[in-house]
């Protein structure tokens, strides 16, 4: 498989790009993308979402994956109008994201059953 990264409207309508031998597919940055076309991370600018419909509409013509890294670049609800929108594989976000959400949860259900102890007298429990 052969994924180049995309970075920019430019790159992704290039059809020399999508159609080189072997490539399965893209996967698009949003951050690159919106700061590549000077709206940098606002992801409900009209040229950034028709610029993204653009790129899907013309990787989805020849390949068979269309790719979103949508990490921290909305919510739930724009992930998915992103998904409606044509891409078919997502990357909703880094494993450390995932590692970083589930630690913090976990903490903070610690010191709410044990309650926050600030002194070290031999019978506390530090979270």
């Amino acid at each position: 498989m052969k994924w180049p990264g995309v970075a920019g409207f430019e790159v992704a309508t290039d059809t020399e790009l999508l159609n080189v031998s072997g490539l399965d597919g893209i996967i698009v940055g949003p951050h690159d993308l919106s700061v590549s076309l000077d709206v940098p991370e606002q992801y409900h600018d009209e040229k950034f979402l028709r610029t993204l419909q653009k790129i899907i509409d013309t990787s989805r013509a020849t390949l068979p994956i269309t790719g979103v890294h949508f990490m921290d670049a909305g919510d739930t609800q724009d992930m998915g109008n992103w998904m409606k929108m044509g891409f078919n594989l997502l990357i909703a976000h880094a494993d450390l994201v995932y590692l970083k959400r589930g630690l913090s949860q976990e903490l903070s259900a610690m010191r709410d059953l044990f309650g926050e102890q600030s002194k070290d007298d031999g019978k506390s429990i530090h979270v």
